[in-house]
């Protein structure tokens, strides 16, 4: 079973995808689902980055997964929840349900981090 990698870059959590999770559907996603969540709950400081490179495609049980994370971080007042690398078919998918509005969305890491590491 592949599983979501977390790591510490720059006082961000970053939690990204091995190669073999490039389609997040509902059995992708109840399979990390605790790893994914316990890592956004374990952030200090409150800033995740969802870095989805080599992600193609994710349905509404993935956006429901970021949504429970994002909930774990949004009362606090320098939490920061952001996605970066995000493929042209998942952007699609954030605009349809209009939850492309909620979070910052950065074209490469690099970007996310000089962004939120502040």
């Amino acid at each position: 079973m592949a599983d979501v990698r977390v790591t510490q870059e720059q006082n961000v959590t970053v939690i990204s995808f091995p190669a073999t999770l490039q389609r997040l559907r509902e059995m992708e996603v109840e399979q990390i689902a605790a790893t994914f969540l316990a890592a956004v709950q374990a952030a200090q400081p409150r800033r995740v980055l969802i870095d989805l490179e080599g992600v193609e495609f994710f349905g509404s049980s993935f956006i429901e997964l970021l949504v429970r994370g994002w909930n774990r971080i949004k009362e606090e007042e320098q939490g920061i929840f952001a996605l970066c690398n995000v493929s042209a078919y998942c952007v699609e998918v954030l605009q349809v349900t209009h939850i492309d509005e909620v979070w910052p969305r950065y074209l490469t890491k690099q970007e996310a981090l000089a962004a939120i590491s502040r």
